[in-house]
């Protein structure tokens, strides 16, 4: 994990410590491989030296989604332990803001033992504020809903590639995760086998920025990950589009591109 994620987190944790209520609900992830015969709740419990009665703990796997959650009026702190390749529809439509942690990075890179302490979090956070994270790098320290037109005027084609996909993948010490199964999700047309379509969105980003022409296949992943709804129909995104823009996608044929593709796409050039 990077210094920004860590003390995210050990801020968060703090605010636990001081019963105060934290506006974002924390995710820690393990690793399924360590994880397949262990009741998470009781390693979690094991591992960190807090007062249960300023959190509650879930594991991922036992709530049907976060609305489970969320609508219950708990009041308090939420802590979810979940693993890499949970399902996706846990997050879907949600309107909450989740901070991502990496469970076994973040214990090692506060203490070489294996029990995380009250005295550990605070001085770490006594030593160092808070981070304020830049909209545009969000993505990679929080599952949450964002503008997608933000992510559309953008000209730097890495930050418009890291708002897409960290939602499904997040690259941690540990190497290059997938958090949520079903990555096929954010596609327009589920047909294409998912590397090919992902060659595809890479391509569109550069077009988007050059010739700012907007692919429906990217419009449609930029929507999804960026407002979580999931599960919304190509039409309805296309209305959502056709709001904003005042015109419909079209057949067009993709500049510098070879083999030649026509595919439908947004001209933003007027």
């Amino acid at each position: 994990m990077d210094y920004y994620n860590h003390l995210l987190v050990n801020h968060w944790l703090s605010n636990v410590i001081d019963n105060k209520i934290n506006n974002d609900i924390l995710l820690f992830i393990l690793r399924r491989k360590r994880n397949l015969k262990t009741n998470k709740k009781k390693e979690f419990e094991k591992n960190f030296n807090l007062d249960t009665s300023n959190y509650k703990l879930f594991d991922i796997d036992e709530i049907d989604s976060l609305y489970e959650i969320m609508n219950s009026d708990l009041n308090t702190n939420i802590i979810l332990l979940g693993h890499d390749s949970m399902d996706i529809d846990k997050v879907v439509y949600t309107n909450c803001k989740i901070l991502i942690c990496p469970y076994y990075d973040f214990i090692d890179y506060n203490v070489n033992k294996k029990i995380v302490s009250n005295e550990t979090i605070k001085n770490i956070c006594d030593s160092a504020s808070k981070p304020e994270i830049d909209f545009l790098e969000r993505c990679k320290y929080y599952i949450e809903s964002r503008d997608p037109f933000k992510i559309i005027n953008i000209d730097n084609p890495l930050v418009i590639y890291q708002n897409i996909f960290s939602l499904l993948l997040q690259k941690f010490e540990f190497g290059e995760i997938i958090i949520f199964s079903h990555l096929e999700i954010l596609q327009s047309n589920k047909i294409t086998p998912f590397t090919l379509w992902k060659r595809f969105i890479e391509q569109d980003i550069y077009i988007l920025i050059r010739c700012k022409i907007l692919t429906s296949r990217l419009a449609i992943a930029i929507y999804k990950a960026t407002t979580l709804k999931l599960n919304d129909s190509n039409k309805r995104i296309g209305l959502f589009y056709y709001k904003q823009f005042k015109i419909k996608a079209k057949t067009v044929q993709l500049p510098t591109v070879k083999p030649i593709q026509r595919v439908k796409a947004y001209d933003l050039r007027n």
